[in-house]
C-alpha cells in the first residue's frame, strides 16, 4: 500500500488529480483511449502512461469495485520487485514524462502539440 499511495502523491503533484488506485490493473477504456492505445507503440496501461494522459487533457475517472483475494496460484511480485516497479513508475511520473511528445485531448478533440 505505501508504493500505491508514492505513486498516487506523483500523479497527484503532476495532474493536480487524485488518483486513489493506480496500480490497479481493472481499467475501462473508451473509443477513443482505446485507439491511442493501439496506435502509439511508447504507451502501456501502466501509472506513468495514465498520468501522461491525464496531463494531455484525457479524463480518468474511479469507479470502486470490490476485488476478491487469489483463489490459486501465487503473485509474481515479491518485496524486492514491488520497490523497484513503484520507484521505477515514481521515478517515470515525476521526471520522465515530461519530457513525451504527443497529442493534447480537448473537449474531445485530439490536436498534436
Amino acid at each position: 500500500m505505501l508504493g500505491s499511495h508514492l505513486i498516487s502523491f506523483a500523479l497527484h503533484s503532476t495532474t493536480f488529480q487524485k488518483i486513489t488506485d493506480p496500480t490497479s490493473g481493472m481499467r475501462l477504456y473508451n473509443r477513443r483511449m482505446i485507439q491511442e492505445f493501439a496506435t502509439q507503440i511508447n504507451h502501456a496501461p501502466e501509472p506513468d502512461t495514465i498520468g501522461y494522459l491525464m496531463r494531455k487533457g484525457a479524463r480518468v475517472a474511479e469507479v470502486q469495485v470490490e476485488m476478491q483475494e487469489r483463489m490459486a496460484g501465487e503473485s509474481y511480485l515479491n518485496l524486492g520487485r514491488s520497490v523497484a516497479y513503484m520507484l521505477r513508475m515514481a521515478v517515470s511520473i515525476l521526471l520522465v514524462e515530461w519530457f513525451r511528445g504527443g497529442k493534447k485531448f480537448d473537449n474531445g478533440k485530439e490536436s498534436k502539440i
